[in-house]
């Protein structure tokens, strides 16, 4: 694939916006996503920006940002996965 540097950034940051989605769904009930997703949050940063697109401005600026998406995108897919979860079980209770 001929991506430019930009283009394999962006791929990075979605990759890890998957991998958020995946914490989200694997999180066991009671528990936070806060400190994975910003370590993922922070370790996409420093591999999209830094390494891949090299813009020391863009880097500084998602530090912030991309840890606070990742964990409101984790958060949501834990809140759709406990509400798919408790129709499941309602749905069995019935039968």
């Amino acid at each position: 694939m001929n991506f430019t540097d930009h283009g394999w950034s962006i791929i990075a940051q979605l990759a890890g916006l998957f991998v958020a989605i995946r914490i989200g769904l694997r999180l066991r009930s009671g528990r936070s996503p806060m400190l994975a997703t910003i370590v993922l949050g922070i370790a996409v940063d420093v591999i999209a920006n830094v390494v891949l697109f090299r813009n020391w401005f863009i880097a500084i600026v998602d530090l912030f940002g991309l840890p606070v998406i990742y964990f409101l995108t984790a958060w949501i897919a834990y809140g759709l996965h406990a509400v798919l979860r408790e129709q499941r079980r309602s749905k069995s209770k019935e039968y």
